[in-house]
């Protein structure tokens, strides 16, 4: 190629003068990450001297004109969930609602698969997706009590939803357990809230890696010692080990990952002045208004769609295989208000207002009789 500049050189003829594709010299002049070193210097060492630019006009023109066109499909999805975490499926509803049109526009479906612990090993399951041709895989909140040593791991482009570990090396997508306790914490002491309690199952603190307990103990720190109250870790089930902790401690709110304490605790008969405020801390409008509790959306459906970003980019990237690093994006929870969360100072105005309108109504009959 001359050295002096040629401005009828196309990227057809640098392509062809550096013996690689076009699409690499496209790739190069737009400074993407995925070329060779040497291949970089020569398509950049060929380009300069001609004098050749990419018109970015035309790129723009390309951008637009390949938006407008309508997606085709490319391929399957699998999103894996264990049937232990049913009872989580109105949040499993929202983030499939977004997932699923999500996917559509980058040219994917997907096809939910449940693993069963007995019923269905890892290798089996690595078998059923290769035979369906699926490459890209989203592991949704299976705990690392499950066996995925025989997992094809550098089959497929996997990306997880929980931090709790199914692989040391698996990208995760996952919410912020840590910044939602600390905003649950925040909402309910301005709220009024002084004896504030933590509650999870054995599952869910595997789930959130401990992360809310951590924040949890951090903050005691900051509280007056007559008011840290131990945090409680028992099954659903075990109601009895619930109301003794609430009787003993008499939290006046309590932080929770379990989506069945809001029931619990209205079928428990309490010997307390009053029953305590429930924050949740996977808060589901679907379960949690009808309870009338607060608490911390997770925004399963931007998690959702952040997780199809990352397995749709390592798609198609061709990277099959796990990273040689760990990568994990936590998602920041929203908190989300609801009538039992008033202020206890509101909820002794309340209180007070009504005992002087009755006073009031008292005195009118009196008057009339």
């Amino acid at each position: 190629m001359p050295a002096k500049q040629d401005h009828h050189a196309t990227l057809r003829d640098i392509a062809k003068h550096c013996g690689v594709s076009p699409t690499t010299v496209c790739r190069v002049l737009q400074g993407h990450p995925q070329v060779a070193a040497a291949t970089r210097e020569k398509v950049q060492a060929a380009a300069a001297a001609v004098g050749y630019r990419l018109n970015p006009m035309v790129g723009a023109w390309m951008s637009h004109v390949r938006n407008r066109r309508t997606q085709r499909y490319t391929g399957t999805i699998a999103w894996v969930v264990e049937a232990a975490l049913r009872r989580f499926a109105p949040r499993l509803q929202r983030t499939m609602s977004a997932a699923i049109p999500h996917a559509a526009r980058l040219g994917y479906a997907v096809e939910t698969f449940v693993f069963e612990e007995h019923g269905r090993k890892a290798a089996r399951l690595g078998e059923i997706l290769r035979s369906r041709g699926i490459h890209g895989v989203v592991l949704d909140n299976l705990s690392s009590t499950l066996d995925f040593s025989e997992f094809p791991w550098d089959s497929f482009a996997c990306v997880g939803t929980s931090l709790d570990r199914l692989h040391p090396r698996l990208p995760v997508v996952a919410p912020d357990f840590h910044q939602a306790t600390r905003l649950a914490l925040a909402r309910l002491s301005a709220a009024g809230h002084r004896r504030i309690g933590l509650y999870e199952t054995p599952l869910t603190a595997m789930l959130t890696d401990l992360l809310s307990r951590d924040a949890f103990l951090a903050s005691r720190s900051t509280f007056p010692k007559r008011d840290c109250i131990p945090p409680l870790e028992c099954p659903d089930s075990d109601t009895r080990c619930i109301q003794d902790w609430i009787e003993t401690h008499q939290p006046d709110a309590i932080l929770s990952n379990s989506t069945l304490l809001p029931a619990t605790l209205a079928k428990l008969r309490l010997k307390t002045t009053r029953r305590p405020v429930i924050a949740c801390l996977n808060w589901n409008p679907e379960v949690h208004r009808r309870h009338h509790v607060c608490g911390v959306d997770y925004l399963p459906e931007t998690l959702a769609c952040v997780t199809i970003d990352m397995v749709e980019a390592r798609l198609r990237h061709h990277f099959h295989s796990l990273p040689e690093e760990r990568r994990t994006i936590l998602i920041e929870g929203e908190w989300r208000e609801a009538s039992s969360a008033g202020t206890t100072a509101a909820r002794g105005a309340r209180a007070r207002s009504g005992r002087s309108a009755s006073r009031v109504c008292s005195s009118r009959a009196g008057r009339h009789s």
